[in-house]
């Protein structure tokens, strides 16, 4: 009897310790969330537009550098410079982690170009990295709520264990860097107005965000408030290197591509309310699918899209910055295989020329829509 008692209480210690253990494991990781739950992007105000460097996009970029992603999409930066050199020797001994190898499955699938970065923006900061709120059908549909919610907790384990919270603040004074020399691009330009104005209606707020280990180009993620407004962004990658720090464009070019994406804030929604319209000159998809699905442009509704965001801001470099950029925006979309877009820019300038009539582009759109059925 006395043997079986020591065994049962030697069985009773052994469960205890293992509860210590983990009670142990588990407020480390509480201690670490705690140290870090303050990490805050690094912003700079420009002409009413919140410019920064976003902690969460910063972690989704370690990963995906020590990934197979770059060799499927080839969508971070082919560009050198010392904090790209940083990021992949420091996260390249966590190749193997759970989260790279979750990431390399779900991108193989349908989780590329912007669905990671718009999935970071529904998180809070990079080591709780818990939904702010539900994720959008949009995103649902593309790859399944399920296995968002486990990226969520597969990143934010990343986090943790590759101590990202020092990673990002030993680069504070590069972050700086890359702000102070990309604000510089947009001058005293509104962009702000010159969007307000031109569409006849507003956002909550406008976000650029700028990702060093991004390659050129954007995304344009727009995450919906509580007001039924939203708040809008352009993630910018870099297109050049200066002095050791990326920079963004020149002038026209990172213009462009904010006004880009932030239109598909404005233009989007309007083409979800009218799918079955958009639907029916589907044909037109035909004579360029080749050329829209080597640019990820899969579908007939987003080449719509495409094709009327491009239309505005080419319409919008008219007015702002002269025929001549105009002209060129028109020749590079052209080759790029938007062969609609010069049709819709002649149709713009009716909305321009009777905005009495027009209030808003929203009272206008369905004019657009004819264009693709006269066309069809």
């Amino acid at each position: 009897m006395g043997k079986r008692i020591k065994n049962y209480l030697f069985a009773i210690s052994i469960v205890f310790i293992v509860i210590a253990v983990y009670l142990i494991r588990e407020s480390a990781a509480e201690f670490s969330y705690a140290a870090v739950k303050d990490l805050e992007p690094i912003n700079k105000n420009v002409n009413g537009i919140n410019m920064m460097i976003d902690p969460r996009i910063e972690v989704l970029a370690a990963l995906q550098s020590v990934s197979g992603y770059n060799e499927k999409y080839h969508l971070l930066t082919d560009r050198d410079f010392s904090y790209k050199n940083d990021m992949i020797k420091y996260f390249s001994k966590f190749s193997k982690h759970e989260a790279v190898k979750l990431f390399d499955t779900m991108s193989s699938i349908n989780f590329a170009y912007d669905a990671p970065p718009y999935t970071m923006l529904y998180l809070s900061n990079p080591l709780s990295l818990k939904a702010k709120q539900d994720f959008d059908e949009q995103l649902k549909s593309r790859i399944g709520e399920g296995s968002l919610n486990k990226f969520s907790e597969q990143i934010k384990n990343f986090a943790v264990k590759t101590k990202f919270n020092e990673y990002f603040n030993k680069h504070q004074e590069f972050y700086k860097s890359v702000l102070d020399k990309n604000s510089k691009l947009m001058g005293d330009e509104d962009y702000i107005g010159y969007l307000e104005q031109y569409y006849g209606m507003k956002q909550k707020s406008y976000n650029i965000i700028l990702a060093p280990m991004f390659a050129g180009g954007g995304y344009g993620p727009r995450i919906k408030s509580e007001n039924g407004n939203y708040d809008v962004y352009s993630i910018q990658g870099t297109n050049s290197v200066e002095n050791d720090i990326p920079v963004m464009g020149e002038k026209e070019s990172f213009r462009y591509v904010a006004l880009h994406e932030f239109s598909h804030s404005f233009v989007n929604p309007l083409t979800e309310q009218y799918e079955s319209e958009v639907q029916s000159s589907s044909k037109l998809f035909d004579p360029i699918s080749d050329k829209m699905k080597k640019q990820a442009y899969t579908n007939w509704e987003t080449c719509v899209n495409e094709h009327i965001v491009r239309a505005v801001v080419a319409r919008l470099a008219y007015i702002h910055a002269g025929k001549q950029e105009y002209d060129r925006a028109i020749y590079l979309e052209k080759a790029n295989g938007f062969l609609y877009i010069e049709t819709l820019t002649n149709k713009l300038e009716e909305y321009e020329n009777n905005r009495e009539k027009y209030k808003s582009f929203k009272d206008f759109y369905p004019e657009l829509l004819d264009v693709f059925k006269s066309l069809n």
